[in-house]
């Protein structure tokens, strides 16, 4: 009888070890799911606040993470589209310029970058990335869409200084007037 005891006791051990070694294992599959998840989570937020133009709001949020999250490719591609969109382009350009060194050829960065270019009134620049999008892939609309904005911009432009009444455009104080017509934050 006690040693019908004394096994049982070890199968009970024995479960209650494989319980023990199945949760952890559940439980650490499920932190990874749930970093990667908080870490979409934190890009949207961050996106719709700067939708909201809280763009330093957004930043913080994005800068508060661990760095090994804030290094992810989602993270710093937010990052850089938020900083475009605030009028930062020099350190929006540095995450791009990082971002392109990893992916080359991702045609999301490649259009991001183009319309900080066209932001920042570098049309041609704009028009290479915009094209290069296109001639990888032809059926990527926001490519087609920026590169029409550009064409647009030029036409526009070319009235502007053709038409001899030209309306002069003023832009708030710390802004300046680009080549695209925006008023852009002077860096």
């Amino acid at each position: 009888m006690i040693i019908a005891i004394r096994s049982g006791w070890r199968e009970l051990m024995y479960r209650l070890i494989i319980i023990f070694i199945w949760v952890f294992t559940v439980a650490l599959g499920q932190s990874a799911l749930a970093a990667e998840k908080t870490t979409s989570e934190i890009s949207k937020y961050a996106l719709i606040m700067a939708g909201e133009k809280r763009f330093d709001d957004a930043l913080k949020i994005i800068d508060a993470q661990s760095d090994s999250d804030k290094n992810t490719y989602e993270l710093s591609f937010t990052k850089a589209r938020i900083l475009t969109w605030s009028g930062d382009y020099q350190n929006a350009r540095n995450l791009f310029d990082g971002l392109m060194r990893e992916y080359p050829n991702n045609a999301d960065v490649l259009v991001s970058l183009a319309y900080m270019e066209f932001f920042s009134g570098n049309l041609d620049i704009a028009e290479r990335y915009f094209n290069r999008v296109i001639m990888h892939n032809p059926l990527y609309l926001d490519a087609h869409q920026g590169l029409e904005r550009v064409v647009k911009t030029r036409q526009n432009a070319a009235l502007v200084q053709n038409n001899s009444s030209r309306e002069i455009i003023k832009c708030p104080s710390g802004y300046k007037l680009r080549v695209n017509g925006y008023c852009h934050k002077e860096t």
